[in-house]
């Protein structure tokens, strides 16, 4: 927080890696109202819109490959989880 309380900085570790600046606006705007992520997005600035569509994709595939690497799937990946319940292995491999 800056000492007159204008700003914070804020260091986010966890998947810690590189990727696409939408990736991360959606992950801070999902936990934010509606002002909070307005007054975000309009501090953040332009970002390249074309990187919503490449989220809509791959978003899931993350959630999917984290879900696959823990004994307790994370909450983020319930919805994706729960999406290929029901399917047979033949018709998941039909995507690969």
């Amino acid at each position: 927080m800056a000492r007159d309380g204008s700003a914070a900085l804020v260091f986010d570790y966890d998947l810690l890696g590189k990727g696409y600046v939408y990736g991360d606006l959606r992950n801070v705007c999902s936990s934010l109202g509606e002002k909070a992520r307005e007054a975000f997005l309009a501090a953040y600035g332009p970002f390249d819109e074309k990187e919503i569509a490449v989220d809509t994709v791959v978003s899931e595939l993350i959630a999917l490959h984290y879900a696959c690497q823990k004994k307790n799937p994370p909450r983020y990946a319930q919805g994706v989880l729960d999406a290929l319940r029901g399917w047979e292995e033949e018709d998941l491999l039909l995507f690969l």
